[in-house]
């Protein structure tokens, strides 16, 4: 609890789930919570906290022989967690309270967790992919009977209560992209994913459609269950899309096009698009 904001405390009091480790914060809308606790809001408010418990580990240090980087005098962890943000080699950090020094890790979990006084630890792939709009989950969670093939399955078929207890063992296992869960048989498989198919009571998600879920994708791309995507040729997306939307007819643009006003294509001959600010189709 110590990691919430002022702010988040004052959202309600704190709910548990025997889902989960540690607690989950209450929405406002109490009322999600009377008739179904699988319900996708119910879900993304168990995702948001889970980036408060399972993601950060007090007293841990992961100690690493490579460190990507060592930054000090870091006054907070949010901004030894932003500095592992800008530096795409970093998946954890590890930030010591006492002098600031801020350690970027190359792996989510460091070579060898290691019990260590006054030093704070963050799984940022997990931190950062626990934090997600409903609408977005919609798009990650696929619950239509479909599972991964691994390309590298790093483990499978083990017993887990639901796809959350499976995914948190993604989340803490390097290389690993996503999960596919069997309900009935409560069957997890983790791994590097080669292709997606179907098998019969199955439900699969990523981690990184997770990640672009809770940052929001960039400009001129859309959120898929791989992740976000750029969009195509003669469409455009704004910020933190969740899908492409087409240019006016008649209108063209170039793939990973942010705006309407990008749509300055027109057809010309040979049915081939033309960049009408700087040459006319004849």
């Amino acid at each position: 609890l110590d990691a919430l904001t002022s702010s988040e405390r004052a959202i309600g009091a704190n709910y548990l789930n025997s889902n989960i480790r540690g607690c989950i914060l209450c929405s406002q809308d109490y009322s999600i919570y009377e008739n179904g606790k699988n319900t996708l809001a119910f879900q993304a408010d168990i995702l948001s906290v889970a980036a408060k418990s399972s993601c950060i580990e007090k007293g841990i240090d992961y100690y690493s022989t490579s460190d990507v980087s060592v930054i000090n005098g870091l006054e907070t962890y949010y901004s030894c967690l932003d500095n592992c943000r800008e530096n795409l080699n970093c998946h954890s950090v590890s930030w010591t309270e006492s002098d600031g020094q801020c350690k970027l890790r190359a792996k989510r979990r460091g070579d060898v967790p290691t019990a260590s006084a006054n030093v704070l630890s963050i799984n940022k792939d997990c931190y950062d992919s626990t934090t997600v709009r409903e609408d977005a989950l919609n798009i990650c969670l696929l619950t239509g009977n479909i599972q991964f093939t691994f390309a590298s399955p790093i483990s499978g078929n083990t017993e887990m209560n639901n796809i959350w207890e499976c995914l948190d063992w993604c989340y803490n296992t390097d290389l690993c992209e996503g999960v596919t869960f069997v309900k009935a048989a409560k069957q997890c498989n983790i791994g590097v994913i080669s292709s997606k198919g179907s098998r019969l009571g199955a439900e699969s998600i990523t981690v990184n459609c997770l990640l672009g879920a809770s940052s929001g994708c960039e400009l001129g791309d859309y959120l898929s269950w791989e992740g976000c995507k750029q969009c195509p040729a003669d469409t455009y997306s704004e910020d933190e899309a969740n899908q492409c939307t087409a240019c006016p007819t008649g209108k063209g643009s170039f793939a990973g096009s942010s705006s309407v006003s990008q749509c300055t294509l027109t057809e010309g001959v040979w049915g081939q698009w033309t960049e009408t600010s700087s040459c006319t189709a004849t």
